[in-house]
């Protein structure tokens, strides 16, 4: 998680644990701002084309890799409980 990339790639709605400790850590709005110009910066570029009209640069595999990270440390915390 050291790229802003990251931000910008995952869906956090997937992963409401972590979407919650970014808004609770105020990151989340810094995470907004991010995909604001990211989004903007790619409709400029791709003008006239018909996915600028639909931008998403949300990876899928990276979703799911983080996904799978954070359920199966929730698994591991019940486990120990």
């Amino acid at each position: 998680m050291d790229k802003l990339r990251f931000l910008v790639e995952t869906d956090f709605d997937q992963i409401p644990v972590l979407k919650q400790a970014f808004i609770d850590s105020n990151i989340w709005e810094t995470k907004l701002s991010v995909d604001r110009k990211l989004i903007e910066d790619h409709k400029e570029k791709n003008k006239n084309e018909a996915e600028a009209n639909n931008p998403s640069l949300i990876d899928p595999q990276k979703t799911m890799f983080v996904k799978k990270f954070f359920e199966k440390r929730e698994q591991h915390r019940i486990t120990i409980s």
